[in-house]
């Protein structure tokens, strides 16, 4: 089934939240600490959903939550202050912690919030047999896995990166968002020659030549997967040796489609030799530029005095006798007119 990330229910601004929510598509799933207001609850009442929590549909109104949930799913919400929270039912019950109360659902039900609050020393009891213990705190973002080896395993939850070092001392790092991918994902990184680009897509563009090229595949439960939910960024760097008599600002990163090479929108810093891209499929990469334009230098032959006289002079003469060939024009047809 696949799966949706939300970061954010509503976003918190100043207590202004959008109300009311739907959100339905697939699984839910709530990548980090969120939050949902119901405005019917006495002057308003402020919950937040614990990261890792999923649903298949949430729809927020005044005072209550109607949640659709699949089995292996559940959501946890919290209050700040201290609210008791009932669902359809009674099939799960408030837990009164030392600073929030909060109650966790695995299955479809309706959430309602109330005014009242946990009673003076019910911490860690809870409400209606809820479970002792304090609340649990709310689990970390989950760490980005990262390599150095040009292999790496994305998750859905967080994502990957991973940087290759090549053996001209260049670097390849792809980095991948969380939800970039829906299941763990093997991503590889690969130094590749000109040659073996070339023979395996096709020759550079005209007008165009290759510095270096890499190729960035990845598979998961062992299918390729070749485009992505989300952007991905890929920074390439490289030598002033091999971009030799390219034109350092026409640099781009190309990724070839299987049919042609194609420009992706990319950044150069020429102070660091890097190259920033994105892109929302693998496939090979390279390192493209123009080759430097040379303007030819017009060699400036030396000129006497005496050779400038000679040329003006040169040139008054051919001034008289042109003078000469149009007064006997006028002449000619001054005649003709008097005849």
């Amino acid at each position: 089934m696949a799966k949706y990330f939300l970061p954010l229910i509503a976003l918190l601004c100043g207590l202004a939240l959008l109300m009311p929510l739907i959100a339905s598509a697939g699984v839910v799933t709530f990548s980090e600490t969120s939050y949902v207001y119901l405005s019917g609850v006495g002057s308003g009442v402020i919950l937040s959903i614990t990261a890792g929590s999923s649903v298949d549909s949430i729809i927020v109104g005044t005072t209550t939550v109607v949640l659709t949930i699949s089995s292996g799913d559940s959501i946890t919400f919290r209050s700040a202050g201290k609210n008791m929270m009932t669902t359809t039912g009674n099939a799960f019950t408030t837990t009164c912690g030392a600073s929030d109360s909060y109650i966790t659902i695995t299955s479809s039900t309706t959430l309602t919030v109330t005014t009242s609050v946990c009673p003076t020393g019910a911490e860690e009891g809870g409400a209606g047999g809820g479970g002792g213990g304090a609340p649990a705190p709310a689990p970390a973002a989950p760490a980005v896995p990262t390599t150095t080896t040009g292999e790496v395993t994305a998750t859905a939850s967080a994502g990957g990166k991973t940087t290759l070092t090549t053996a001209e001392n260049t670097t390849a790092t792809v980095e991948l968002p969380a939800a970039a991918v829906t299941a763990d994902t093997a991503v590889t990184v690969a130094s590749k020659t000109v040659a073996e680009t070339t023979a395996a897509t096709a020759s550079a563009p005209a007008g165009k030549t290759i510095a270096s090229a890499f190729q960035i595949s990845a598979t998961s439960a062992g299918a390729a997967v070749t485009s992505f939910a989300k952007t991905v960024t890929i920074t390439l760097t490289y030598t002033d040796s091999q971009i030799s008599g390219l034109d350092e600002a026409t640099l781009k990163v190309y990724r070839w489609t299987g049919t042609e090479w194609a420009a992706l929108s990319t950044i150069v810093n020429a102070a660091t030799n890097t190259l920033t891209a994105t892109t929302t499929a693998f496939s090979y990469f390279a390192i493209m530029g123009e080759p430097v334009k040379v303007v030819e230098e017009v060699p400036v032959v030396p000129i006497t005095v005496a050779q400038i006289k000679a040329q003006m002079i040169e040139l008054i003469k051919q001034v008289i006798v042109l003078i000469t060939q149009l007064i006997a024009e006028l002449q000619a047809q001054l005649a003709a007119m008097q005849t």
